[in-house]
């Protein structure tokens, strides 16, 4: 097993090592805090970017994608105005043409948003994630979502439950997401 720290010592986890050998299926560990979902955000976010296509980002119950739970998902890559801790990557990545977040209906879209007024004067054609959870997949299985650049199952070790079947479930639904079957 690879140590996938940015190097000797650091504490935050770097998604290149695994990015780098071209896998179908990468499978994460790692202690907690260490910045695993941060990195696959990021890398999710640069690759959108590119070529305007959006990641899957799933959770094991539905609960996990209310907006209550993840609106704030985002919030590292906006702009230090709309959240102290934005380092200004969305900003950077898209020369100045969007500066936060919004989450509506299970999507996260990079908008402008005016720093003195605070209206949204521009959102992007293509949202940045979509969020689905296992729970609730026969709801939207069959649904054609395109194409997805990363399909990151967040938290898929649990220290509480897992719901029935849930081996068979998670590949039904990257069966469905990615068109593997």
């Amino acid at each position: 097993m690879k140590n996938n720290l940015v190097n000797a010592g650091a504490m935050w986890w770097d998604i290149a090592p695994i990015w780098n050998e071209n896998c179908i299926l990468n499978l994460v560990f790692g202690q907690r805090s260490n910045g695993k979902t941060y990195g696959v955000d990021e890398k999710c976010l640069e690759l959108w970017s590119e070529n305007d296509n959006p990641s899957c980002y799933m959770r094991r119950f539905d609960e996990s994608i209310r907006p209550k739970n993840i609106k704030h998902l985002l919030d590292p890559f906006s702009d230090p105005e709309f959240n102290a801790k934005g380092n200004g990557k969305l900003s950077e990545l898209t020369n100045g043409e969007f500066n936060t977040f919004v989450y509506v209906s299970g999507e996260f879209w990079a908008v402008y948003k005016n720093p003195e007024t605070g209206k949204i004067e521009k959102k992007s054609r293509t949202p940045v994630l979509r969020c689905v959870s296992l729970n609730t997949m026969e709801t939207w299985k069959g649904q054609d979502g395109g194409y997805y650049n990363i399909i990151c199952f967040d938290e898929a070790i649990s220290r509480e439950s897992y719901l029935p079947n849930e081996y068979d479930t998670f590949l039904q639904c990257l069966s469905s997401i990615a068109r593997l079957s």
